[in-house]
């Protein structure tokens, strides 16, 4: 006895051995092909790529290349010359300071709580 497949478009009984419908021309899929082509595809994994991840991987580290580069070249230098500049700022503020409680010596300062004022008259020495 021969295996026979049953036509899924017209209903004709095929023989197994066939591809092809002999009366309508579709083509015949044998059941066990199909199971076995599903478990083969089951079992064959695919690696994932994730372009997405790999893309906005490569755009952070390039907006952080960017940033290092600035701070490096410009900002870091730029920095140094502020914090110079503060501590000129600062060291004159103490010289001059320094130069009015020196020049308050020969004066006689009385503070008016009330008035929240000082005032200053020169000593007769």
């Amino acid at each position: 006895m021969v295996d026979e497949n049953i036509c899924s478009v017209c209903g004709t009984k095929i023989n197994s051995s066939y591809n092809f419908c002999t009366n309508c021309g579709t083509k015949i899929r044998n059941p066990f092909e199909i199971e076995n082509q599903e478990e083969d595809n089951r079992m064959i994994k695919k690696p994932k790529r994730n372009t997405k991840l790999l893309i906005g991987l490569a755009i952070g580290i390039s907006i952080i290349s960017v940033i290092a580069y600035a701070w490096i070249t410009e900002i870091g230098p730029e920095m140094k010359r502020i914090a110079d500049i503060q501590q000129k700022i600062e060291e004159n503020n103490q010289r001059i300071r320094q130069e009015m409680a020196s020049s308050f010596q020969n004066y006689d300062c009385t503070y008016y709580e009330d008035y929240k004022v000082r005032v200053c008259n020169p000593t007769i020495p």
